[in-house]
């Protein structure tokens, strides 16, 4: 069997640019939403809302394409442009496992036995990662269901440097986050029969 070099679930990098894997910290989302006026209608405005930490989980080919395209005075189109970067919250476990992570609504409390599924990354929802004080990365829990975007030039321009970035995920974890990300997204549901299903030839 082949031996890795991979001996930590995490890694830091020179920020040279943005890597699918890479951990952030205070993060400011842009949302859409309704506000009440005074008429009694609606309008539509925008509402700020603070995140702890995020993951990129954009596909790492393209967030080389992107820069290296950027970089080349002589490229003649730019297909490989991004326009915007995917993200997953990370939210403190300790938080999740309350169901305390998200100020404006309630959410689902875990017991002993769904913690651990949850923890062995068998809920097919969340995604469990394990703290690294050295990198101040604390136990987190990749929410599937709430991912969003930010405008490219934004996250560079706004979070490009030591401040907001920890650290990043080791290929091998990045490569299973990206793989399960990808799986929830896929999912079907299945229609549920009351009466007993009859084949074709019946």
């Amino acid at each position: 069997m082949t031996l890795s070099n991979i001996v930590s679930p995490y890694r830091c990098h020179n920020l040279e640019r943005f890597h699918q894997g890479d951990i952030l910290r205070d993060i400011e989302l842009v949302e859409w939403a309704y506000k009440e006026e005074e008429e009694g209608g609606k309008k539509i405005a925008l509402r700020k809302r603070n995140l702890e930490y995020v993951i990129i989980i954009t596909q790492e080919c393209d967030l080389e394409q992107d820069v290296k395209s950027r970089n080349d005075p002589e490229m003649a189109d730019h297909d490989k442009f991004m326009q915007s970067i995917l993200l997953i919250p990370a939210y403190p476990a300790e938080k999740v496992k309350r169901g305390i992570h998200l100020e404006e609504v309630r959410m689902q409390q875990f017991g002993s036995k769904q913690w651990k599924l949850l923890q062995e990354n068998r809920d097919y929802r969340y995604h469990y990662l394990v703290d690294h004080p050295e990198y101040q990365v604390p136990e987190l829990v990749a929410d599937f269901k709430h991912y969003f975007t930010i405008p490219r030039d934004i996250i560079y321009a706004e979070y490009q440097n030591p401040e907001h970035y920890l650290a990043s995920l080791s290929e091998l974890f990045r490569e299973n986050l990206s793989i399960r990300f990808a799986q929830y997204l896929a999912r079907i549901g299945l229609p549920e029969f009351t009466t007993p299903v009859q084949s074709a030839e019946s």
